[in-house]
Formats: structure tokens, sequence, C-alpha cells
């Protein structure tokens, strides 16, 4: 004999307390899907964040690359500037020797012969060229600078995007989890006064406990109980079970969690809960089913030859 969940029993004859328990059992699985959902569009969005970042990383890269590069050429442009003037000059300088030269020295007289040609001045040097590369790698920088910013905005968009769907499965996962604890109330009780309202509907029986830990099991209505061992700072326990001479035991329990024990006398399950764990002790209760599988059985004849009856004194 092995503790199932609730849902492992027949439907027919069900106390409103279990089917309860089954409508929370499904708000909690609901809220868990929505849950794993939620973290999984998260890594998703986060799988797809880290490759833009790697891109946009990739982009910065390139650009620092080619201002490098720029500020090369740029550096040989302007070596190339200084020798050009630096020739300029000189020639100039020769060119004010060569005329000083000529001014102190006579002017010997001579007589130009027909058909000579006059002495063709000499050209001014020609200013450096701008180097093309220089052009085109500056329209590669601008043209990089703005995909950088046209992926900045990318990943400002997604990154909005990822938060405002993140806070909006939270938000419904809070609101899951807030009507799952609502239902739960209902049926499962955190004080003895709960207790004792459950008690008063008269849907089941409870036994309540409080026993310590111990080797030797202890009779708590239809089942022995023996704790096993009590973590108070995790609200956990290890419970031994003796039930019709069957021994069970459920390790790791947390605090308020149901734990159900068919058995073949009862038509659904009995309920054990534990709403308090101190140093190597508990407390709890016991939720039995009002009316054994027999004691059902014998009602529900008993209203069939009844009804019976009454069908055979109308025809009379």
């Amino acid at each position: 004999m092995q503790p199932t969940p609730e849902n492992n029993d027949s439907a027919a004859g069900r106390p409103q307390g279990t089917e309860r328990n089954q409508t929370a059992t499904w708000l909690v699985t609901g809220a868990l899907l929505a849950g794993l959902a939620g973290i999984g569009f998260g890594f998703y969005s986060h799988d797809q964040a880290t490759r833009i970042a790697a891109a946009q990383k990739a982009n910065l890269e390139t650009v620092s690359e080619m201002q490098m590069q720029m500020k090369t050429l740029r550096e040989q442009v302007a070596a190339r500037e200084r020798e050009a003037a630096s020739a300029i000059a000189a020639a100039e300088q020769r060119a004010a020797a060569q005329q000083a030269e000529a001014a102190a020295a006579p002017a010997p007289v001579r007589t130009r012969p027909a058909g000579s040609r006059p002495v063709a001045r000499r050209a001014a040097p020609k200013p450096p060229v701008e180097d093309p590369r220089l052009s085109l790698l500056e329209k590669k920088v601008t043209e990089q600078d703005q995909k950088l910013a046209d992926t900045q905005r990318s990943v400002d968009a997604a990154r909005s995007d990822l938060e405002s769907r993140i806070n909006s499965t939270s938000e419904e996962l809070n609101g899951s989890i807030t009507r799952t604890s609502d239902e739960l109330k209902g049926s499962i009780a955190r004080t003895s006064d709960e207790v004792a309202e459950l008690r008063r509907r008269g849907e089941r029986d409870y036994y309540e406990f409080d026993i310590p830990k111990s080797k030797v099991a202890q009779r708590i209505g239809p089942v022995g109980l023996a704790l096993r061992k009590a973590d108070v700072k995790r609200k956990r326990y290890n419970i031994e079970m003796l039930v019709d001479d069957n021994k069970l035991e459920k390790k790791s329990v947390n605090l308020y969690e149901p734990v159900y024990i068919t058995a073949p006398e009862w038509h659904q399950p009995l309920e054990l809960v534990v709403n308090k764990v101190s140093k190597n002790r508990v407390s709890g209760y016991v939720s039995v089913p009002k009316y054994k599988r027999a004691e059902v059985a014998s009602t529900g004849a008993d209203r069939q030859k009844l009804g019976d009856t009454g069908g055979g004194l109308q025809q009379e």
C-alpha cells in the first residue's frame, strides 16, 4: 500500500472537500506549467539578447579597427604634407639665394640671338593630393556607426519587450498561486480552530496529534504514526505510517503538504497533514472519510430498496 494522489479514487460519492482538493491540484499544476513556460521564454529571450550583444561587440571591434586605419592614413598624409612643405621652403631659399647672387654680380651685356626662346620659369610644386583610401575608410566608418546605432536600438527594443513579457508572466503566475492558495484554505487546516471548523462540516472525521520523534508508532485514529526526523529550518519531516499492518514511510514532506493513504475499508483516501514542525516534534491531524466502503454500499442498497417499495405503493 503506497501514498497516492487523490485522483486515484472513484468519482462516485466523493465529498465536497475532495473535489476542492482535486481542483486545487489542477490549479497548482496549471500554475507550475505557466511558470515553466515563463522560464523557458526567459531563457530564449536571454539567448537572443546574448546573440545581439555579441554582434554589437563585433561591430564595435570593426569600427575600432577602421578608426585605427584611418588614424594611420591621416598620419601618413600629414607626413607627406610636411615633406612637401619642406621641399617648397628649400626651393624658395635656393631661388632667393640665386637672386641675391645675381643682383650682386654685374650683369653682362648679352644679345639674344634671333629666334631664341625665353627660359621658362620653374613651376611651383603641386600641393599633395588627398589619398582616396582615406575617404573610402571614412565612408565605411560612417556606415558601421549607423549599423551600430541600429543594433543598439534593436537591443533596447528586445530588452524592453522581454522585461514586459516577464512581468506579465510573473503577474499571471502570482495570480494563479494566489487563487490556488485561496482554494486550499478551505480544505487544509493550519490550526486547531480550523480543524474544528472542518469537523463541524460533518464531511470527514479528524484526529489531531502531537507526537515526538520515536521508533515506536503511536495510534492516531485508524493509523499508526512514528516521527523519524523533523527539520525545523526547512519545515520538513520524515514519518513512518502503519496502516492495516502495512508499514509505509514518507521522507522530506513539507509543512501543510497533504499525504494521501488508500485503504480497502474506505472508498476515499485518508489524509495526513502536519501544520507545525518543531525540534524533534510535529503536530497535525489525520482526516478519515465519514463512512467506510461497506457502509456506503449498504446505504445505497437501502435507498434503492426504499425507492422500489415506494414505487410499488404508488402503483397500488
